[in-house]
């Protein structure tokens, strides 16, 4: 958050931005996109329950 002020601008940073905070690797990255972008996707859809 030091870097990026706020969790809306973490999740709306570029993956090779978050590459450069320390801590950060690839891995990382990429599990933080696949998180962000699976949230993107679902949000707004109505969940079914049986």
């Amino acid at each position: 958050l030091e870097r990026f002020g706020s969790v809306a601008a973490v999740v709306a940073a570029d993956p090779a931005e978050w590459l450069a905070v320390p801590g950060i690797g690839r891995e990382r990255a990429r599990a933080l996109e696949e998180t962000f972008n699976l949230r993107r996707r679902t949000k707004g859809r109505a969940r079914t329950v049986n």
